[in-house]
């Protein structure tokens, strides 16, 4: 088994296969769903510039929300995910790079999401590179929204699991690179986090 994350892995051993059965379509919408419900991501309106890291083939969270202003998919596939299925929504600018790599300017954003991304890190050093680079863009008052399975083992793609890396660990981190948080939850870190 290979618990690094590759992009053949990621495009053939999933994309593919859920862009070709309507019903792993349906389970990922409705899985994004329960996402939106957690972080009662109705309740908030989001203006100015949101950036999706890892949003996937169907473009993230501007594919479920009515999202106003500059909108940003960041993902090391962004381009490989239109020109192959051709699912990310109008409007929406894409960059093909991984999170520690975007290269946008300081406090550029008023929202950022990040959601089952960094697990997909193949280090313990990009996952923090990732999250300083997460506060780099984060305007100050900005909003993240970040959720992470934290796996009792790896798997394949992922590398990041509760043996490397602890739910007390990556509270630090946050708390380190001035990050406030909102909320967690036991059985996955999930974040509503705002920028000191």
């Amino acid at each position: 088994m290979n618990n690094l994350w590759i992009k053949e892995f990621e495009l053939e051993k999933y994309w593919d296969k859920v862009m070709a059965n309507p019903a792993l379509i349906a389970e990922y919408n409705a899985e994004f769903e329960k996402h939106k419900a957690y972080f009662k991501l109705n309740s908030y309106e989001f203006n100015g510039t949101t950036i999706d890291i890892g949003g996937g083939a169907f473009g993230g969270v501007f594919n479920f929300l009515p999202i106003k202003g500059r909108k940003i998919l960041a993902d090391p596939l962004a381009y490989e995910f239109k020109e192959r299925y051709n699912k990310i929504p109008a409007g929406v600018e894409i960059i093909n790079a991984y999170c520690k790599d975007i290269n946008l300017p300081d406090n550029i954003a008023d929202t950022i999401f990040c959601i089952n991304t960094l697990d997909h890190c193949n280090s313990i050093d990009d996952f923090e590179a990732s999250i300083v680079n997460i506060e780099r863009m984060l305007k100050n008052s900005g909003l993240l929204f970040f959720m992470l399975p934290i796996r009792e083992s790896q798997s394949e793609g992922h590398f990041i699991y509760h043996g490397n890396i602890s739910r007390y660990t990556i509270d630090k981190y946050f708390q380190n690179y001035n990050i406030i948080l909102k909320d967690w939850d036991y059985h996955c870190f999930y974040l509503v986090g705002k920028k000191k």
